[in-house]
């Protein structure tokens, strides 16, 4: 099946097409920005929301807890906890007032139960002595909605419960509010649950020693549900203490799980979540959490509640599903959409029709402008009178014009600068050839009168060694080192002179076979210096073998020459396959020398650089310029790694050989 092609299509069918596209691609931006602006619109509005309803609950739980605080206190100064304190200090009976203590017990059973029965959130008020383990002296209970005094054998010892222990630190005057918890009968857990909140305050003798406390028990269940006060219904309401166990969750499966069991902390429904704000007044600020629920916009907010604890606090969390946002907004994106599409529509004809009004006169430039694009220059473009049509058509003309006389120039200027480059080329061809010839030239121009100079000194010093004194003997040997130096330094001088001159090879190096081959030539200096060479499989290369082998020649004697004193040299070469590419290889060659220090580890590649004088090494200082040289020559390049007295390792890269 053939498909049309672009050419095939007639111009004004194109525009229009790409116009309609423009005007889709329009109406979809403008649903998705509208859709986007809506959404984020109801987020800020939700979060705004959000963050004034933390603060206003907040406030109110904080003035629940002051509330209680107030009214313990007030409870703990009415006459008979002074009364029940002197009778119990004077064998039952109290000398202030004449009563004995079972009349101050009924007094405020009396007082406790009036109180109880004008404050429901209360359902248990105690006097708790510290006597006998924290027995209690007086207790009020509302049940069945009356208050209702224990006898006293049913009154319980609370010396082990964590309310009665904190309260044993406080001076007189302070209140202690307790975690929110389930209330315990007897050490367990209460059925039905009451969540219970407590405030306790000491309760002293004249003398400054406590003798028990007053402590209120209070429903926190309403003060909770009063956390979901200016919420909407779509927003999920959590309640945490200070170990971030659930106090509130919408699922009621997983409050107070620490009292039940099993724990459920909002660090696992909210992971990543921060509730640290600016400060202690302050809500964090809208948050969006990947939940195991899914993704929620969340506003989080910690309440301290204790003056004498600063770091106690409780944790509020308000959750914005971004499930309810898409819900919510879905009927608005469902209008934004039919708008965007009755728009698109009427647009589209309205353009449809002004096009082809428009562009009908192009049909038979689009034509004559396929075939210039062809190459056809000299076809001619239809006459057109007026307007932008007119003026196109000109436009095209000096376009045609302006192409051909440019392809012209370039062909020009193309062969004239291939005729450059094969001057150029040819140029550098003589000067490499006559930078070869000299230096073969100098150098044997220069060896033959130094070896007239080294040979007449030894024959000097060996024949008339008696008939010269000392100093004179010294300056002949100084003569002869001297010339062995410049005999070596023109010898690599032409090694380099080679390597920068010699026509390139490319053929295919062993280098398995190659190392072998050298170590074998190198014997002799291997044995004289004592030392070993360790080789590892190495990989096959592409480049002039002779040159390669002139490069490791280098690198393995200046690991003999810079060795340690009394200490064998131990050479490694081995192939890096971690660091090798697909088109290269790195190659390693390792040595226990005398090392250099890493700032020098470019210098050493340097033209008669030397490290070290030559009373101490011998050398030219070109040997590693010349390895580096054939390293880049190939293709490749060459670094150094080393440390003082702890060795030196030369990396070589250079092109693999590919099996074609």
């Amino acid at each position: 099946m053939n498909f049309p092609t672009l050419k095939s299509i007639p111009l004004r069918a194109q525009i229009t097409m790409m116009a309609l596209l423009l005007l889709l691609g329009g109406a979809l931006s403008l649903v998705f920005v509208l859709s986007r602006h809506e959404r984020e619109s109801f987020v800020m509005r939700n979060g705004a929301e959000l963050a004034n309803a933390a603060r206003l609950n907040g406030e109110h739980l904080r003035k629940s807890m002051d509330s209680m605080r107030n009214e313990v206190l007030f409870l703990s100064h009415t006459p008979p906890v002074q009364g029940i304190l002197r009778a119990a200090l004077n064998k039952g009976f109290d000398p202030l007032d004449g009563n004995y203590s079972h009349t101050w017990e009924n007094r405020l059973n009396e007082i406790y139960s009036a109180f109880a029965a004008n404050h429901h959130d209360y359902y248990q008020i105690r006097y708790i002595g510290l006597a006998d383990g924290g027995r209690e002296l007086v207790r009020v209970d509302i049940l069945d909605g009356r208050p209702v005094a224990t006898p006293k054998d049913k009154l319980q010892r609370k010396g082990d419960r964590d309310y009665f222990q904190a309260t044993l630190k406080l001076r007189e005057g302070e209140v202690y509010i307790s975690e929110i918890n389930l209330n315990q009968e007897h050490g367990k857990v209460e059925i039905p649950h009451k969540p219970t909140w407590r405030a306790a305050t000491p309760v002293f003798t004249h003398s400054g020693e406590m003798f028990g406390m007053i402590v209120i028990n209070r429903y926190a269940s309403q003060v909770l549900e009063n956390l979901k006060l200016w919420i909407p219904p779509y927003v999920r309401v959590y309640l945490a203490n200070m170990e971030g166990d659930y106090l509130l969750h919408p699922d009621a499966g997983r409050m107070f799980g620490f009292d039940l069991g099993r724990r459920y902390r909002w660090e696992h429904d909210f992971p990543g979540m921060s509730i640290e704000p600016r400060s202690l007044d302050e809500t964090a600020p809208l948050q969006t959490v990947d939940t195991i629920e899914g993704t929620s916009y969340v506003a989080a907010r910690k309440i301290f509640f204790d003056p004498l604890r600063p770091d106690r606090f409780l944790t509020l969390i308000y959750a914005l599903p971004r499930s309810a946002i898409e819900e919510r907004i879905s009927s608005t994106n469902f209008k934004i959409i039919a708008g965007a599409f009755v728009f698109t529509l009427a647009a589209a004809g309205a353009v449809i029709v002004i096009l082809l009004w428009m562009f009908a006169p192009l049909q038979r430039i689009t034509e004559a402008a396929a075939a210039i694009a062809d190459g056809h220059y000299d076809t001619p473009l239809p006459a057109v009178r007026g307007g932008e049509i007119a003026a196109l058509t000109s436009a095209f003309q000096l376009m045609v014009a302006r192409v051909r006389q440019r392809e012209r120039d370039l062909i020009t200027l193309n062969q004239e600068l291939d005729h450059k480059v094969e001057e150029r080329t040819a140029q550098l061809r003589a000067a490499n050839k006559e930078l070869s010839e000299f230096a073969s030239v100098a150098s044997h121009d220069l060896q033959e009168p130094l070896r007239t100079i080294v040979a007449f000194s030894e024959r000097l010093r060996d024949k008339h060694a008696a008939e010269l004194s000392p100093k004179a003997q010294d300056y002949l040997a100084r003569i002869s080192k001297g010339g062995e130096r410049m005999s070596f330094l023109i010898h690599d001088i032409l090694d380099y002179s080679r390597a920068s001159s010699a026509a390139a090879r490319r053929e295919r190096v062993d280098m398995n076979h190659l190392l072998d081959a050298l170590l074998t030539d190198m014997k002799a200096a291997l044995t004289e210096s004592g030392g070993a060479v360790e080789r590892d499989p190495l990989p096959e290369l592409l480049g002039d073998q002779t040159l390669i082998a002139q490069l490791f020649q280098n690198l393995v004697s200046n690991a003999l020459k810079y060795r340690k004193p009394d200490t064998p040299p131990r050479i490694r070469v081995r192939w890096l396959r971690a660091e090798s590419g697909l088109d290269d290889a790195v190659i390693a060659v390792e040595d226990n020398g005398i090392g250099f220090e890493p700032k020098y580890a470019e210098r050493i590649f340097n033209m008669f650089e030397r490290l070290h004088s030559r009373s101490e090494y011998d050398g030219t200082g070109i040997g590693l310029a010349t390895a580096r040289k054939i390293a880049e020559r190939e293709g490749g390049g060459i670094w150094a790694q080393g440390s003082p007295g702890e060795g030196a390792t030369f990396y070589v890269r250079l092109p693999l050989w590919k099996t074609q």
